[in-house]
């Protein structure tokens, strides 16, 4: 229940001394009276109201308001104007005003008025939403909450994600967290409020004061441009919560007018190979504001721009990629996400005034700084060997100041990006505090005897690289330890593993149990066939076992796909099978889809094949029949 609000003349009655409700039996000539008029409601403001009347020979009067059956002190006022009463309370409660009046021959009798304002007779709705201000980046929306309404939650999302029934559960989740995982989605209020496309969404934990806030677009792609503001509203009193919303279309980016400068103030010390920081400082009349963060090269600069279709798009991108925020005073921003070395990045800061008027689009370029390579030690030689599959032994003979030893290891197959491009392959090394994961380091009294580089793909051709780190951390440039052991002129040289070692598969089709397989092509086009098929059991077969190969096997290794998938035979079988019991008679049916056509031409490619593998009464195997998926009916 709300508590009802009261004048700041309760003081008066605390520094005086607590009244009671008795009449005093005066001991004057003259004691004052009061009267109270009848009980309004003012939908304006939300308020109950009531007019005081004191006599005329009144010093002081005294009034409280409060729930029926409920006590509270009196607060006093001085004077004997009569004076209507703002009464906070809440919708279909019942509640008396008392009043009295006093003055030095005695006290009036105390007079009350029993009333309740009653929400089925109000109008309106719990709450009412006007959405203003909107641009492409940024809007307000206003809630009014009506006397009816306790509290409510709000947010807003695309229209096409919208799902009232989920809203329900995430709004009621936002006002009750789960104490385990206090997540809360959305943010909530008990008060009319203005709400900005930063407090829209919280979706952070529920002690946590910041919002997350709502990301607006402008594209009509999969109408991402459409949104809806929702608001999730509960009764102050009897009846049931109600959901609102408002839709809105988010505006192309326009209005742009420079009315408002910005400065981007970029330290030199704040750029690093993968960050920046930057001081934003906006002029007079800016409210909101966003940065965002592109490749110098993508657009041009937006004052450099003549084509308005153009202006538009740059701007939809840097909104999109960056939150819009309140702006109160200079603040400094940061970038991690993406950014790479030795490239010119393009910052931009775009002012937004209270009407939603853009000012000037300002923009700063820089470049994040790249790795330098100034480590005063070096390695000398490398050793490569290999005795199990499983790693690779490394040697190495350093020189000059070497505290550490940073190895990169990597198959071909997980690094052919950072080992095509010198500049990736530098800052993979160098940078261990960003690609840690791609080095391993090795400190003086680990390398000064044999390393083991953990080999995960026996087989593979290994890419191996080395640097050192001196007493300061600097760190010395990269070098290939393959080419370095071999003492080759090949720069790109890898270290061929030695493959895992193959138990062999001994598995026998030696068996006697015949069986036919039927198939009938029911559908059918360039790639794929569907099929009906039938089993018959033959002479000494007990069982079979239907195989569908992968969709690019072949013909001509067809025993050795089986040996494989029979290989742990009885206790299982690999891929795609079913064991055929004949439970019911001599022969089983069932029907395949998407077999991917067997290539009959020249081409490596294959195709889906069905195998009939028996088992005779002794338990040996034997491949029966198979059909080539897509090759016609098979009688």
């Amino acid at each position: 229940m709300k508590k009802f609000l009261l004048s700041m003349a309760s003081l008066m009655l605390l520094l005086g001394g607590a009244c009671n409700d008795d009449n005093g039996e005066g001991g004057g000539k003259n004691p004052p009276s009061i009267e109270v008029g009848e009980v309004s409601f003012s939908e304006q403001d939300g308020t109950a109201k009531v007019e005081v009347r004191p006599s005329e020979n009144t010093e002081t009067w005294y009034w409280k308001c409060v729930p029926a059956g409920e006590e509270a002190d009196y607060e006093s006022v001085t004077g004997n104007e009569a004076t209507t009463l703002d009464l906070t309370v809440t919708v279909d409660v019942d509640y008396v005003v008392s009043v009295y009046a006093e003055n030095a021959d005695g006290k009036s009798d105390v007079v009350t008025k029993d009333f309740k304002i009653s929400s089925a007779e109000l109008k309106g709705e719990l709450v009412e939403l006007t959405v203003k201000n909107l641009t492409a980046f940024s809007l307000d929306v206003d809630v009014k909450k009506s006397i009816k309404c306790s509290k409510y939650v709000i947010t807003a999302m695309q229209k096409n994600s919208y799902n009232e029934e989920y809203f329900i559960q995430s709004a009621e989740t936002s006002l009750s967290p789960n104490p385990d995982y206090p997540m809360q989605p959305f943010n909530w209020s008990d008060k009319s409020a203005t709400f900005t496309e930063h407090t829209l969404v919280k979706n952070r934990m529920a002690d946590d004061p910041e919002s997350e806030g709502v990301k607006l677009t402008s594209s009509e792609d999969d109408d991402m441009n459409k949104m809806v503001v929702c608001v999730y509203a509960l009764p102050a009193g009897d009846g049931q919560a109600e959901v609102f919303t408002q839709d809105f279309t988010v505006p192309e980016p326009s209005d742009y007018d420079g009315s408002i400068e910005v400065q981007i103030d970029i330290a030199d010390e704040d750029i690093t190979l993968t960050s920046v920081a930057a001081t934003i400082t906006a002029g007079a009349g800016c409210k909101k504001i966003f940065t965002s963060l592109i490749g110098a090269s993508d657009y041009d600069p937006f004052d450099e721009i003549t084509d308005e279709a153009k202006r538009k798009e740059l701007l939809t991108v840097l909104g999109n990629n960056r939150q819009v925020l309140p702006y109160t005073e200079p603040y400094k921003v940061d970038f991690t996400h993406n950014m790479t070395p030795n490239t010119t990045w393009r910052l931009y800061a775009v002012p937004i005034a209270e009407d939603g008027t853009i000012g000037k689009v300002t923009y700063e370029d820089f470049t994040t700084k790249k790795p330098v390579f100034d480590g005063t030690g070096g390695i000398v030689s490398a050793e490569l060997s290999q005795t199990t599959p499983e790693a690779i032994e490394l040697k190495l003979t350093t020189s000059g100041d070497v505290e550490k030893v940073r190895v990169f290891c990597w198959s071909y197959n997980e690094c052919y990006n950072i080992v095509g491009d010198p500049a990736e392959l530098e800052w993979a090394i160098y940078d261990r505090e960003n690609n840690a994961s791609w080095t391993d380091e090795y400190a003086k009294d680990e390398f000064s005897g044999t390393l083991s580089l953990s080999i995960l793909h026996p087989g593979d051709d290994y890419c191996i690289y080395g640097a050192t780190v001196d007493a300061k951390g600097n760190v010395s440039y990269p070098v290939n330890l393959v080419q370095l052991a071999g003492g080759s002129e090949d720069k790109d040289a890898m270290f061929e593993t030695m493959p895992e070692e193959q138990e062999e598969i001994v598995v026998k089709f030696d068996g006697t149990g015949e069986a036919t397989l039927k198939v009938t092509e029911t559908e059918k086009d360039e790639y794929s066939t569907n099929i009906e098929y039938t089993v018959t059991k033959g002479a000494n077969t007990v069982k079979a076992y239907r195989i569908r190969t992968t969709d690019t096997a072949h013909e001509e290794t067809l025993e050795e796909d089986l040996k494989t998938a029979f290989a742990d035979y009885p206790n299982s079988i690999s891929g795609s099978y079913k064991e055929l019991t004949f439970a019911d008679g001599d022969t089983e049916s069932e029907t395949l889809e998407y077999l991917v056509n067997y290539d009959t031409s020249d081409s490596d490619y294959g195709g889906n094949i069905v195998a009939i593998v028996t088992v005779d009464k002794d338990g040996k195997l034997k491949i029966a029949d198979y059909y080539l998926a897509g090759t016609g009916d098979k009688e």
